[in-house]
């Protein structure tokens, strides 16, 4: 069983919390309902590397260099929602952790989902 653990990006700051911050953990109420905090919930999952894999990590895979999946909380479970040129394609249906590698999140590298859409233009 996986423990339920979180971080958060501080809107304000343009920092990371995780979970380990003292703070985070014992004012997770007001944390959840702040508007200067968006948390993020640890998926259970560990990419190819053992890198824990967190609601708004980026991912990467070598079998289609120009996709990109982000970590998503959808209707009761984690999904990867699959980006192409910084907009949701689709919802990736079977894919496995172990072959993902997580190249950042959603606040800290945002122009990481921008970045296939160059490339692909380059391969066609």
């Amino acid at each position: 069983m996986r423990g339920i653990k979180f971080r958060a990006w501080d809107i304000v700051d343009n920092k990371m919390m995780l979970e380990n911050n003292f703070w985070l953990y014992r004012n997770f109420e007001f944390a959840r309902k702040s508007k200067k905090l968006s948390l993020m919930q640890y998926t259970g999952l560990k990419d190819k590397n053992g890198v824990e894999i967190y609601e708004g990590d980026i991912c990467k895979t070598n079998l289609v260099p120009f996709i990109r999946y982000v970590s998503v909380f959808e209707e009761g479970c984690f999904m990867f929602e699959e980006h192409d040129g910084g907009r949701p394609i689709e919802w990736v249906g079977r894919i496995s952790s172990t072959e993902l590698e997580v190249i950042g999140n959603i606040y800290e590298n945002k122009d990481l989902l921008k970045w296939q859409k160059k490339s692909k233009k380059a391969i066609t």
